[in-house]
């Protein structure tokens, strides 16, 4: 599985559905470690540019 187009897509249509960024979500680094799995990651893990 890829991980460039559901983070792409996540990034463009956060309101639509995305299942396969649900499961990516939970791997990565969250700001308050593995107890925040899925959540908090954004700005820790997962870094959007312009």
């Amino acid at each position: 599985m890829g991980v460039a187009r559901p983070i792409g897509l996540q990034a463009i249509r956060p309101s639509q559905e995305n299942q396969a960024f649900e499961v990516l979500a939970k791997k990565l680094y969250s700001k308050n470690g593995r107890e925040g799995a899925g959540s908090g990651y954004e700005g820790y893990g997962l870094k959007c540019f312009p």
